[in-house]
């Protein structure tokens, strides 16, 4: 029963599966392997970040200019290189105050928040141009330059980690490795970048082996899942002919929503009227998710297609029909996800490292909701492989210069591997402890302190320094809080007095409007009569009452308003003494003193926490899926890629509670031998 690796890149770790070599031999000598190489993807995008006119360019992959990066068919990782990146999420989980870090850093804050966000040791090669390209469409010429630089970077920085003889033997399997890419592009000036990978795949298993492989096939995605009227009835469409089926169709669609569902994979809904879970593949036009409509298919690429279909869709090999009809028979047709791992598995064994295909319960899922409706769909399980990749890598012999953060979280700038293999998994299990309790640390002195206890000396006098500093500041707000509160009793006192003022000068209005209006009314009535003589009497009463109101009004009035004038100055002497602590050079001073001791605590926290996810996810996530060629590199003779062999645990995962008759009777009582304790 054939068996199928499939992956993007050669580079990574898809030949790694050449440890099934020797069990497959044992077990089942007539079994072929099958890699492949997948060419229906579209190649890796820059983020909006990165402008370009269609050239290839390498890039990191950060939290920051490049975190909307996608890399498919381009990615390469130096030795302990991965896609790890040191989120800003994660930073501020673990009480980073990254932002003021930032604000601060010489560099600048772009520069910044690229440099601790970033994936160490790895790059992904990507096209700038404005239109999106298929892996198969891109043109071997175009991309070797930035490929060949890729290669070296990787594969140097790998060397550089040695030292002596093993550094020597390293670089010459560098040599040889990029030798082959060289030779292949002079051989083949027209091939694409897809065509390169199908020869140096065998190639780099022979490295691993000690010798060419033998039972190994190669194939382009393209090849695999080619879609027309002559392979339409193959099982890989099975899946796909129940999605077009009446009697089939609404079940493998329900079947299909319930296992994405409260995933980041879109249900069909999501994908407009009619879609189903595949895409079309045209080579040099792109690929789009199919949409069966009324009287045409249409192809949802970037310039969508549309296909004439003259009576309803109702299987698969209708739909061929009308593909191979107005686009010719040359298309793929490919499952998205969780669709796509069931083509895969209903004709080979699929294999998989531990960690790779997060969503194959899905397809598990998927195919049990249409197994109990009485839809038959038997499929291969996966074989997963769980390899030993640190755990044995003292079987190099080699020492090796760590890098920057994994010297500081091994404690050694150098070290043997042995050593390393010994230590690997503590290392990671302190690093994940260490993230834990720097979570629970707040504030800059509960940092401090906790730096000072995992390095006793170095941050004493900081400490000190701090705890002065934050004492000359303590004084400072004592005073400050002091005039703070005077300054508010001055303020309540004010408005008191201004109170008291409105209240006088309503009181005095009313007395205006009891005593002297009336008066003044009477003067008016008087001087109209000519009555002259009591116009007189009545101006002497009013005079006397403006008298009476005086003394009684306007000299509490002014005195009110004086004492209003002085509180109104006390206030601003008050904050002019408040200002003056404030910016008193000491203060001034004992505050730049804290902000630089708060910074130079929170770099050495971000170190930290930067070096405990490089190093605890990164080795992990590097023993899973390790790149294939750094084991001849360090290892020339073999040994270590025996040891990860010998040490691999294989295991089946089910993808349907059918499976073909060949599994029962032949692949599962022997593989399942394997499986790992």
């Amino acid at each position: 029963m054939p068996m199928l690796a499939l992956g993007q890149t050669v580079f990574w770790d898809e030949p790694m599966k050449a440890v099934l070599w020797g069990p497959l031999a044992e077990l089942m000598p007539q079994t072929t392997m099958l890699l492949g190489v997948m060419d229906t993807d579209y190649f890796s995008r820059p983020p909006a970040t990165v402008q370009g006119r269609g050239e290839y360019k390498i890039l990191p992959h950060n939290d920051y200019s490049t975190k909307e990066l996608w890399v498919a068919t381009g990615e390469l990782s130096r030795l302990f290189g991965s896609e790890t990146i040191p989120s800003r999420e994660q930073y501020v989980q673990h009480g980073v105050q990254l932002e003021l870090l930032a604000r601060t850093a010489p560099e600048g804050r772009r520069a910044f928040l690229d440099r601790v966000t970033e994936a160490w040791g790895w790059t992904g090669l990507v096209n700038t141009g404005s239109r999106r390209l298929l892996a198969g469409d891109v043109p071997l010429a175009d991309v070797l330059p930035a490929l060949i630089a890729q290669l070296e970077w990787g594969l140097g920085g790998t060397t550089e980690c040695l030292v002596g003889e093993a550094r020597q033997r390293a670089n010459q399997q560098a040599q040889v490795i990029l030798g082959w890419v060289r030779a292949y592009a002079d051989l083949h000036p027209n091939a694409k970048l897809v065509n390169l990978y199908l020869d140096i795949g065998p190639r780099i298993y022979g490295l691993l082996l000690g010798h060419p492989p033998d039972r190994v096939q190669t194939i382009l995605s393209s090849e695999l899942f080619r879609f027309n009227r002559s392979t339409a009835e193959r099982p890989r469409f099975r899946i796909l002919d129940l999605f077009l089926r009446p009697e089939t169709a609404q079940i493998a669609r329900a079947a299909y929503d319930d296992a994405v569902h409260g995933s980041e994979i879109y249900t069909l809904d999501r994908f407009g009227d009619g879609a189903i879970p595949f895409d079309l593949v045209v080579p040099g036009h792109g690929r789009g998710t199919i949409h069966i409509t009324p009287g045409r298919v249409v192809v949802d690429a970037d310039e969508p297609l549309y296909l004439k279909a003259d009576t309803p869709i109702t299987s698969a090999a209708h739909l061929a029909e009308v593909v191979e009809r107005s686009l010719g028979n040359r298309v793929a047709l490919i499952g998205k996800a969780v669709t796509l791992v069931a083509m895969c598995g209903a004709e080979h064994v699929v294999v998989f490292n531990e960690t790779g295909s997060s969503y194959v319960w899905r397809t598990e899922k998927m195919a049990s909701a249409i197994v109990r409706r009485g839809c038959p769909l038997p499929l291969y399980p996966i074989l997963r492989l769980q390899y030993p990749t640190w755990d044995v890598i003292g079987a190099t012999g080699v020492q090796i210069q760590l890098p920057e953060h994994l010297a500081a979280t091994f404690g050694v700038a150098r070290i043997a591997a042995e050593e390393l293999g010994r230590r690997w998994r503590a290392v990671c299990a302190e690093q994940e402890e260490l993230l834990q309790t720097l979570a629970r640390i707040r504030g800059p002195r509960g940092t401090l302190a906790f730096l000072e206890q995992r390095q006793p000396g170095q941050w004493q006098d900081a400490i000190a320094e701090f705890d002065r500093l934050h004492q000359t500041l303590i004084a400072a707000r004592e005073r400050i809080d002091a005039l703070k509160a005077k300054t508010q009793q001055l303020y309540a006192s004010a408005r008191a007095l201004k109170q008291e003022s409105e209240l006088l000068a309503r009181e005095k209005g009313r007395d205006y409007r009891a005593t002297v209006a009336p008066l003044r009314e009477q003067l008016w009535m008087a001087l109209s009569r000519g009555d002259h003589a009591q116009a007189e009497l009545l101006r002497a009463r009013i005079s006397a009452e403006e008298e009476r109101r005086a003394s009684t009004f306007d000299e509490r009035w002014i005195e009110l308003r004086r004492r209003i004038r002085d509180i109104e100055g006390e206030i601003a002497r008050t904050r002019a003494e408040r200002r003056s602590v404030e910016t008193a050079l000491e203060v001034r001073e004992a505050r730049s003193g804290l902000m630089e001791l708060s910074c130079k605590a929170q770099a050495a926290k971000l170190e930290l926490v930067r070096n405990a996810i490089l190093t605890s996810r990164g080795l992990r996530a590097t023993c899973n899926r390790p790149t294939a060629w750094w084991l001849p590199l360090l290892s020339p003779d073999g040994a270590w890629f025996r040891a990860v062999a010998n040490g691999t645990k294989a295991y089946l995962e089910p993808l349907s509670p059918q499976v073909p008759a060949t599994c029962a009777a032949d692949l599962q009582p022997q593989l399942c031998k394997c499986k790992g304790d």
